[in-house]
């Protein structure tokens, strides 16, 4: 769904839209910098909720506000750690904000597809990089 969304809002972006993305990816890279877990997380979904209200469809917004809603369970896993302590993660994320940003303000719809595919690919990536080295894995789930 996040490459339909940003599909779709970089052929419908508003120029307010894309004010407020930017605002948004500035509020991400601000948290980051302050190494305020929870105000990333706040800034990371309304960054990408911001860009899912310029695809300009109710049924596509409210199926991805619930997505990155749901994600923010799993975000907090890999993006509080990774965020708050590695600085190459920390940059990696930043970067690929601001490249689906340019893709947006470039109202390119294929250069948009990509960076969000890159992004929800590297964000899984991140995610399962944490949960093997974590150990959780290893952790029986059955109660007997």
């Amino acid at each position: 769904l996040h490459r339909v969304v940003a599909r779709w809002a970089a052929t419908r972006v508003t120029d307010e839209g894309m004010r407020l993305i930017v605002e948004r990816r500035d509020d991400f890279e601000a948290a980051v910098s302050a190494g305020n877990g929870d105000k990333v997380l706040e800034a990371n979904v309304a960054f990408h909720a911001a860009i899912g209200e310029e695809a300009r469809n109710a049924y596509i917004q409210a199926a991805y506000v619930r997505i990155l809603n749901e994600g923010q369970r799993y975000s907090r896993i890999s993006l509080l750690r990774d965020i708050g302590t590695d600085a190459e993660n920390q940059a990696a994320v930043i970067s690929e904000h601001r490249d689906i940003v340019t893709a947006l303000e470039a109202r390119d719809a294929d250069a948009a597809d990509h960076a969000a595919l890159v992004h929800a690919r590297n964000g899984r990536a991140r995610l399962m990089q944490y949960l093997s080295a974590s150990g959780a894995a290893d952790v029986p789930l059955s109660q007997g």
